[in-house]
C-alpha cells in the first residue's frame, strides 16, 4: 500500500514537473538571408524611387580631390533622375543639380545655378546607377548575420538586420575602396513590404579615410512617376 503511494506521488509530481517547464515558441521573425534576398530583388524590380544619400560623419570620393557629401533626388528607372549633390572639392562645398530624361543630361552652372546640356548623359558628374549599385553592394553580399529584431524608425515598427560587407564589392562604385576589408552594415527593412528603407555602412572604405565615417541612404518607393523635365 505504502508503495503504491509512493508510485502515485512521484508520477504527479513528474507530471507536475513538466507541466511547469515552457515549450520554447519557434521565433516569428523571417531569417535574415531570406529577407534581405527580398529586399535587393525588390528594389531591382522598382521603377520609381525617391532618396537620399547622406553622411553624418565624413563623405564619400567620387575622383582625386572629389569628394560626395549629399545626394538628393527622384528616379524613374532605369535612365530618368532628377538629383540634387553637394559635393566638396579641395575644401570648397560645391552644389550641383543634374537632369537626366533619358535622351538627354543637363547639369547646373556652379556659380549661376542655371542648367546647361551636358556633352552626354554619361558625361555628368553622377548617375543614378551609383546609388542602386551602391545598396546591392552594401546589403547584397552581407556576411557574419546577426538574427532579425524589431525597431522603430520614426514612430514605425520595423525589421533591423546587422552584418558586414567586403569592401571589394562596392569598388565599382567607390574609387579606392580597399579590396579586402569588411565593413558593418546595419539595415531596416519594410515588414509589411519587405522593402529595404534604409542602409547604414560605417568606417574606413578607402585609405586614409576617417575611421568614424558613416554613410546613410534612405529610400522611399512611389508609386507615380516622379516629375522628370527638361529644364
Amino acid at each position: 500500500m505504502l508503495l503504491s503511494a509512493l508510485a502515485v506521488s512521484l508520477s504527479l509530481s513528474s507530471a507536475c514537473g513538466s507541466a511547469g517547464t515552457p515549450t520554447p515558441e519557434p521565433s516569428s521573425l523571417p531569417d535574415p538571408q531570406i529577407l534581405l534576398d527580398g529586399a535587393v530583388e525588390r528594389l531591382q524590380a522598382q521603377q520609381y524611387l525617391s532618396f537620399v544619400f547622406d553622411h553624418p560623419v565624413g563623405n564619400t570620393p567620387l575622383a582625386p580631390g572629389v569628394a560626395l557629401t549629399r545626394a538628393e533626388g527622384v528616379a524613374e528607372l532605369p535612365d530618368r533622375y532628377k538629383v540634387e549633390v553637394n559635393m566638396e572639392s579641395r575644401g570648397t562645398a560645391l552644389r550641383l543639380g543634374i537632369i537626366s530624361t533619358g535622351e538627354a543630361a543637363y547639369v547646373t552652372n556652379p556659380m549661376s545655378g542655371e542648367y546647361m546640356p551636358a556633352a552626354s548623359a554619361e558625361s555628368v558628374p553622377f548617375q543614378f546607377e551609383y546609388v542602386t549599385t551602391l545598396v546591392i553592394a552594401m546589403v547584397g553580399g552581407l556576411t557574419d548575420l546577426e538574427p532579425v529584431t524589431e525597431a522603430d524608425l520614426d514612430g514605425s515598427q520595423v525589421y533591423f538586420i546587422r552584418g558586414s560587407t567586403p569592401t571589394g564589392a562596392l569598388g565599382q562604385v567607390i574609387p579606392g575602396a580597399m579590396p579586402d576589408g569588411q565593413l558593418p552594415v546595419e539595415a531596416w527593412v519594410n515588414p509589411d513590404t519587405g522593402r529595404l528603407i534604409q542602409a547604414q555602412m560605417s568606417g574606413t572604405l578607402v585609405p586614409g579615410e576617417a575611421e568614424d565615417t558613416v554613410r546613410l541612404l534612405r529610400l522611399e518607393y512611389l508609386a507615380e512617376p516622379p516629375d522628370i523635365s527638361a529644364p
